[in-house]
């Protein structure tokens, strides 16, 4: 049975498997249809389909989509010959529905049981959908079977032993309807409230303040249930205090928290504020590890791997461990070499002495690092012919081959190299003169191999292709003896099989000896690792936030290296960016098991992670198109894309329970005030109008080849108009490609000469700071072919002024380059803020300028906050200077609205007040002029989200500070030391050994422990509910409780 569309030109048909049909009086809505066939079958059939286009179904007749909207899936299986391809409505999803606009109103609902189970799909979409209480879930079948209609599916017969049992229904009621049911069936006792130990109380009239004032006894006692893993009023481990260096009271707890949790998790994270010592709480964890490994008597010390950006290596080992651990024994791995020098000691019985802490330190770069790959196929005539070459297998010596369509052809020259190959003649030449590689390419030829993985192995195989011929050319070779039974000729023609198969790989690491690379022989540093077999106790990944890319270098080295130790630690300043995919891999690669448990897999890709714990927006196009004597719409959804937001139900499901947050404020030392105050600048009159008629013919150029469905219609719109507006001595020109004879198009600005409001207005700040004695860093963001660098250290030496490019490559030396510059007095650098985002101190430089922003919103809260650290004694100052008008603007309200969701997900931001920085929510990364001018308070937004950031933070004046900082470290140093039983050069109390099995634990509750032993009943019987509306605002504090605001009081 066939599923077929007709195009203009062409006819399009697919193998059905099934189709399910809403039939009501003359209309036949398409619910589910879901069909096989070669992709571009299954491609055309789903996008005539989703615009609207009939399509004709066999022995059926003709079926069309609704009204609603509608969503596609398609993905190739087998070798990709074959693709899977299905349409539904989105009234058959929970996300779909929760997507109409006043949802509570929808009537409509489908649900489909693939099972046949169709009473439990009914169950769970009324519990999902209404909010409906699990406990009655038996009911609600029978209970709405008067709202249920059933619906029409065909099957193809070849295909029914797919979904032998497939059902599907339509619910026909609101919520008001569906919540008046249930309150019936509870006055009919149809429904029976279940009995509970917990008796609270409940008026409908109550606001949520009254439910809880009513309700606190009640909740106190469902408190008493969790037992938490840490809590401040919980022992401190005496090693804590121990340390040369003391922690301050706050980072005990979460040193103490972290060490717990690493006793019910294989992986545990510290998200803490920049500046709040994220160094010195992992190097407290190793000390307390190794502690507890001492009072057991371990026949062997603690080993530890650590890995950072290459920038802070040194730092790490002369201030965060030496410092803290003088006997600590660290070793930099910084080669191949040295890793692999580190396995044979492993391998050959090497441990630390018990006692010992061994701390291997690896940069995160080093550590991705692999062998160039080499293509190890020969390039060689194909038999039977005199000028036609193609690749051959280096081991069976067959042609390699690719499928295209449903033959197979030998692969070409342009299948895994770049450019034009050899010629016939200057082979035979090579080879006269015996100049030709094993390869059969000239020695003196230069080839660029292309990335791709196409062609890893030799496709002569039983599961990819194996020509009979090849197998009886094989079998034919062989002793057939007359005696020879069927399972002795079965066997000999399985190992004929075999003969003909090969599999070899075709990849092999480039040498340098032979000119096929300019590095020398590697290996990769992280497989190393990995091979260690758990030898390291503990993995300590510092900035795990740049390891979060899915198929990025970094990525791949820190899931080796969570694979080489038995724990692992996680540290970072910036968990989120403010999307909820930005820790989906993060999480995969440390804790797989929580996210198979919930139905997601190493293939579950961003969007589908976004349905459920982000936002999602999906621009569709609308086209008049006049048909006869009508005019119709046609629709074209784009790809969906993640918009910032973030869903408690994430926060809830993998974070609480490991993860250790801690503020600045949290650690009861002060920091001088910094400001952050955005500039908005209006453009010459010339450079605005040339830059508005640029701007909108890029738009409008990106949004033609977007709706046709062109890969990276958009990716040259923000990097042009964002330049153009910096940079507009350069002009501009950007070409479009065009499909058939037509020539490339270009769209061009003109060169302006001289300097711009923006680069007039930077001299004039800088002027400003220098006069006060302050240093400044200038951050750019396109440093490549747009020059920013250069660009400004140019306008800044034509007035006069002095500065210097931080540049420096090699991330290991970027440190010492910028202590040489401290040290040469150099009051101005320019710079790229990716280069100083972590790892860095900038306090000789308390002013920070942003040229220009990134979209990347940890790399703009980090860079900003490069100066602003204890230690710093200036007043700390940040501009940002936005082109109003412009791109930049709307980068600019991007970025708030990112920022806004990050600090909801670190807890700095209620989600009422998301809203009021949330300028861009229904708009998309490049937008039309309309969109890029700022409102009247959005600079006014943008410094109150600032300053959530730094929230009850005591600021002390310059003159005071150093005095008042200094006493302050030493009143918290000596507080820990009283917290864990020691006093200074003395232990005078201890822990008993505590087995590494016993519980402890993080900031946050074990929902899987239902105890309330431990001290904590006590501690529960003191909570009550306060009523926050009579508060008085204290003197100098910074936050008032809002309305209605509730407290608890212990």
């Amino acid at each position: 049975m066939k599923i077929s569309m007709q195009s203009h030109e062409r006819f399009f048909n697919a193998q059905l498997h099934f189709v399910v049909v809403d039939e009501r009086e003359d209309n036949k809505e398409v619910v589910v249809a879901s069909y096989m066939d070669v992709p571009e079958s299954v491609q055309a059939v789903s996008a005539g389909f989703l615009e609207g286009r009939p399509l004709q179904l066999e022995s059926f007749g003709e079926i069309r989509r609704g009204s609603d909207t509608y969503r596609r899936l398609e993905r190739k299986v087998g070798l990709g010959d074959v693709a899977h391809g299905m349409v539904f409505s989105s009234m058959a999803t929970l996300e779909g529905l929760n997507d109409v606009i006043e949802g509570d109103k929808n009537s409509k609902g489908y649900i489909v049981s693939m099972t046949g189970d169709i009473e439990e799909a009914i169950a769970e979409h009324c519990i999902n959908r209404f909010g409906l209480p699990p406990e009655w879930k038996e009911h609600y079948p029978k209970l709405f079977d008067p709202l249920l209609h059933h619906m029409r599916i065909i099957q193809n017969p070849a295909f029914e032993d797919l979904y032998p049992n497939l059902k599907a229904v339509r619910l026909e009621a609101n919520e008001e309807e569906i919540l008046n049911m249930v309150e019936t069936a509870l006055r009919n006792r149809m429904l029976r409230i279940p009995s509970s130990d917990v008796h609270g109380k409940f008026d409908p009239e109550w606001s949520m303040k009254q439910y809880m004032i009513e309700n606190a006894q009640a909740m106190s006692k469902k408190l008493q249930a969790f037992k938490p893993r840490h809590t401040p009023y919980m022992p401190l481990d005496p090693a804590i205090a121990q340390m040369k260096r003391v922690p301050f009271p706050a980072q005990a707890h979460v040193i103490q928290g972290l060490v717990n949790g690493l006793d019910h998790e294989n992986s545990v994270f510290t998200s803490a504020n920049m500046g709040t010592g994220k160094s010195i709480q992992a190097v407290g964890v190793t000390n307390v590890l190794n502690e507890r490994k001492k009072r057991n008597n371990a026949k062997k010390g603690t080993s530890v791997l650590l890995s950072a950006p290459g920038i802070t290596l040194k730092k790490w080992q002369n201030k965060e461990i030496k410092q803290t651990l003088p006997e600590a024994k660290t070793n930099i791995i910084r080669t191949s070499g040295d890793a692999l020098r580190l396995l044979n000691k492993v391998r050959n019985g090497y441990r630390p002495e018990p006692g010992e802490i061994e701390i291997t330190i690896v940069g995160i770069d080093k550590a991705k690092m692999s062998n160039e790959p080499y293509f190890a196929g020969i390039w060689r005539r194909m038999k039977g012919t005199r000028d036609e070459f193609t690749w051959h297998c280096p081991d069976c010596g067959r042609p390699l081959k690719k499928k295209e369509e449903d033959s197979w052809v030998d692969l070409e020259w342009s299948d895994v190299a770049v450019g034009i190959p050899p010629l016939p003649e200057d082979i035979e030449e090579a080879a006269q003169a015996k100049r030709l590689l094993p390869n059969g390419l000239p020695k003196d030829f230069k080839v660029k191999w292309k990335k791709t993985k196409r062609f890893t192995t030799c496709m002569y195989n039983e599961e990819v292709f194996l020509p009979q011929k090849e197998i009886d050319h094989h079998f034919n070779k062989m002793e057939i003896n007359k005696d020879d039974g069927e399972e002795q000729v079965e066997e000999k023609k399985n190992l004929a099989k075999k003969y003909a198969s090969c599999s070899s790989k075709l990849y092999r690491p480039a040498v340098k000896n032979r000119g096929e690379c300019r590095n020398k022989p590697r290996v990769n540093i992280s497989q190393i690792f990995k091979r260690m077999k758990k030898y390291f106790d503990l993995y300590i990944c510092d900035e795990v936030h740049q390891c979060k890319a899915s198929g990025s270098g970094r990525g791949d080295a820190f899931d080796k290296m969570v694979k080489s130790a038995k724990k692992n630690l996680n540290l970072t300043g910036t968990l989120v960016n403010g999307k909820s995919s930005s820790i989906k891999e993060i999480l995969w690669r440390t804790n797989p098991a929580a996210l198979l448990k919930r139905g997601f897999t190493d293939a579950t890709g961003d969007v589908a992670w976004a349905e459920r714990y982000g936002k999602l927006k999906q621009v569709v196009h609308v086209e008049e198109e006049e048909k006869g004597w009508t005019t119709k719409q046609r629709r074209k959804p784009m790809q969906p894309t993640e918009e910032p937001g973030i869903a408690p139900q994430m926060t809830a499901e993998y974070l609480l329970h490991n993860t250790a947050f801690l503020e600045l404020d949290d650690l009861g030392l002060p920091l001088v005030e910094i400001k952050e105050k955005p500039v908005f600048l209006d453009m010459d009159n010339e450079h605005s109008a040339a830059y508005r008629a640029f701007h909108e013919e890029m738009y409008q150029e990106c949004s033609k080849k977007a709706i046709v469905g062109a890969k990276g219609a958009w990716s040259k719109f923000n990097p042009a108009t964002i330049n153009y507006a910096d940079r507009p001595d350069l002009g501009a020109s950007y070409s479009f490609s065009n499909n058939g004879d037509y020539e490339d198009y270009y769209v061009t600005a003109p060169e302006i000469e001289g300097f711009h409001a923006k680069e007039r207005w930077l001299v004039e700040q800088v002027k400003q700071e220098l006069s006060e004695n302050r240093g400044v860093v200038i951050y750019n963001n396109f440093t490549g072919s747009y020059g920013l660098n250069e660009r400004t250290k140019e306008v800044l030496e034509a007035h006069n002024i002095d500065c210097c490019i931080l540049n420096e490559s090699n991330t290991e030396k970027r440190s010492e380059r910028l202590e040489e510059l401290k040290e040469e007095g150099v009051r101005v650098i320019v710079t790229n803020m990716k280069l100083v985002q972590v790892g860095l101190d900038l306090l000789a430089w308390p002013t920070l300028i942003f040229n220009q922003l990134s979209y990347e919103i940890n790399q703009v809260r980090q860079s900003a906050k490069r100066s602003h650290r204890i230690g710093q004694h200036r007043e700390c100052r940040v501009f940002i200077s936005v082109y109003n008008g412009s791109q930049q603007m709307k980068q600019f309200l991007k970025i708030m609205s990112a920022r806004g969701h990050a600090l909801m997900t670190e807890g700095r931001l209620d989600k009422s007040e998301l809203a009021k920085y949330s300028y861009d929510e229904q708009s998309s990364l490049a937008t039309d002029l309309a969109n890029c001018f700022a409102a009247s308070n959005v600079a006014n937004a943008w410094e109150e989200l600032a300053a959530k950031e730094y929230e009850d933070i005591e600021m002390i004046e310059e003159s005071r500070f150093q005095e008042v900082l200094d006493a302050r470290m030493k009143a918290l140093a000596d507080e820990t030391r009283r917290l864990c039983g020691v006093v200074e050069g003395e232990v005078v109390k201890t822990m008993e050994p505590v087995p590494e099995s016993e519980e402890y634990n993080l900031f946050a509750f074990d929902f899987d422990n239902e105890t309330g032993e431990g001290g904590q009943e006590n501690l529960f019987d003191l909570i009550e509910v306060v009523d926050m509306n009579g508060y008085k605002k204290k003197k100098g504090s910074k936050k008032a409780p809002t309305e209605d605001q509730l407290s608890f009081s212990i």
